[in-house]
């Protein structure tokens, strides 16, 4: 099981090489809604794409930490955290089910997760897992740092890579 769990911490670490192309991606897709009007929004409600803090997973805070150092601590406690509740699901197990679920979340400005969605789901239950596991940070005591467009707090999505790999059980000779 450990071996399980240090092996899905490293490799959504690795997998952060792809974070951005996935968001570039979402945003362009937010943008084209944006302007067909799928999408209405108010100031109020806007959901940033670019904003001059972005959110950060608690953790870190009162270290001394330059804002790089800050982000790059807050994404390894964010993958520390993940990665000590998620569970593989049985029938995953079961059926050898192995890839990368995608999650897009909203950081609201209150500091609680809002919308999960699954962007991609590998199935048999890894993506919903993938989602518990987001909505459990809500249940935390220390909540997210929002992310802060024009010195306010505001709403921004976040997008994680989550890779579900089964370790293969030692052969014998």
């Amino acid at each position: 099981m450990k071996n399980i769990i240090a092996f899905l911490f490293l490799s959504i670490w690795f997998q952060n090489l792809t974070f951005c192309q996935t968001q570039e991606e979402l945003d362009l897709e937010l943008e084209e809604d944006l302007k067909e009007n799928k999408i209405k929004e108010t100031e109020e409600e806007k959901i940033f794409k670019v904003v001059e803090d972005i959110p950060r997973f608690p953790g870190c805070e009162g270290q001394g930490l330059s804002k790089k150092e800050l982000y790059k601590c807050a994404e390894q406690e964010m993958l520390k955290f993940i990665y000590s509740n998620i569970k593989y699901p049985q029938k995953a197990r079961d059926e050898k089910t192995e890839g990368r679920v995608i999650l897009r979340f909203l950081i609201e400005r209150n500091f609680r997760i809002g919308k999960v969605e699954i962007l991609k789901d590998i199935g048999n239950g890894c993506g919903e897992e993938a989602k518990r596991v987001i909505l459990l940070m809500n249940e935390m005591k220390q909540p997210w740092i929002p992310g802060r467009s024009r010195g306010k707090p505001a709403k921004v999505w976040f997008t994680v890579p989550i890779t579900f790999k089964l370790q293969s059980s030692p052969q014998k000779k």
